[in-house]
Parts: structure tokens; C-alpha cells; sequence
């Protein structure tokens, strides 16, 4: 015996499945990071994991980097501070 696509019910009245809509995710490229650039110059800096040289025209401008050179990209500073630290002001930002 072969399935309709009807459903009845006992007072006879037919109702149409509507097939069900499925939502397709793009797939998200974790290979790469989005950063903004804080300095208001051109800066050009290599990656130390990958060697790739990244090259941020102005302040504002967004590069998307290996995600293996993101961490000490971040973790550039401007200025020093005592002992070695830095002063906490940040060259480049996550988007």
C-alpha cells in the first residue's frame, strides 16, 4: 500500500504535510582571526609561528591572520614599563 502526503481526520477534512525547513550553518573558518589595527601608521609584522608578513595600512584596518600568529600579535604593546613589563596599551584588537 503506498503513503500519501494526507493526513485525515475523523471528520474527514484533509490537511497537506508541509515539508519541514531545514536551516543550513555556513561552515566558520577557524583557520584565521579577524584584527584590527590601533596605530595610527602603517605596520607591518611577521608572524613568528607561520612567518607570514601582515602588513596593516592605517589605524582601523582589519587583516584576517593565521590563528597561530594571533596570540602574540595581540600581545604586542606600546612603550615599556619597569622590569620588563609593558604599559598596557595595546597595538592591535580582535574584531
Amino acid at each position: 500500500m503506498a503513503q500519501s502526503s494526507t493526513i485525515r481526520f475523523k471528520n474527514q477534512q484533509s490537511v497537506e504535510e508541509l515539508p519541514i525547513e531545514v536551516k543550513v550553518e555556513e561552515a566558520y573558518n577557524s583557520d584565521t582571526v579577524a584584527i584590527r589595527s590601533l596605530v595610527d601608521a602603517q605596520v607591518k609584522i611577521t608572524g613568528t609561528v607561520t612567518g607570514t608578513v601582515y602588513v596593516f595600512p592605517k589605524a582601523g584596518s582589519i587583516l584576517d591572520v593565521d590563528i597561530r600568529d594571533k596570540d602574540e600579535i595581540i600581545n604586542k604593546k606600546r612603550g615599556r614599563a619597569c622590569c620588563g613589563g609593558n604599559s598596557g596599551k595595546s597595538l592591535f584588537e580582535l574584531v
